[in-house]
């Protein structure tokens, strides 16, 4: 309740509370039925829209151009520490040089609405410990050290820090993580 009345979240803007605009932020947990698996890249379906009221109905007017600004992966062995995303453009070859050599996390356009998601590395100096408001980059090692995430399972956070204006719709596709071979 606010001023004796209940307040509506997202009247007009998403993610609007109480006047502040805050990032949106998704976790997904994933495994495999706890079996021992190296992370390479994920595919999302993501879909970022707004309405527009056409003759009475609620159209979804697409945002092809619009992902998650950030990312982290965590499980109880290693972590990323929060990595910027970059979404990749198709016809921009510029986007394909940084291709494992960047502090990026690589996002490419797929088909329908399917992103994948690339350069998870990690950088734990110790066991990885999260805390969503205090996060820091202090924990991670120097970029150079470039190890692989392994583990049964893995918690995966998505940040969208300019979401005011847009709807977003989330779904992970489990067939790209592999399983690794004894």
């Amino acid at each position: 309740m606010k001023d004796n009345g209940i307040w509506k979240h997202n009247s007009n803007k998403y993610q609007n509370y109480y006047g502040n605009i805050e990032k949106f932020e998704v976790g997904i947990n994933i495994n495999h039925n706890f079996a021992q698996s190296i992370l390479q890249s994920i595919e999302l379906h993501s879909e970022f829209y707004t309405t527009k009221r056409v003759d009475g109905y609620d159209c979804k007017i697409y945002d092809f151009n619009k992902f998650f600004d950030e990312a982290f992966v965590y499980n109880h062995l290693h972590g990323t520490g929060s990595q910027k995303i970059l979404l990749k453009e198709k016809n921009n070859e510029n986007h394909y040089l940084v291709q494992n050599v960047s502090d990026y996390l690589e996002a490419t356009y797929v088909e329908d609405f399917t992103f994948r998601l690339n350069g998870f590395k990690n950088r734990t100096v110790e066991q990885p410990t999260y805390c969503l408001k205090a996060m820091t980059n202090k924990t991670v090692k120097p970029f150079k050290e470039n190890g692989l995430i392994r583990g049964k399972w893995y918690n995966l956070h998505l940040i969208s820090n300019t979401t005011d204006v847009h709807k977003i719709l989330v779904e992970l596709n489990l067939t790209m993580n592999e399983q690794v071979i004894q």
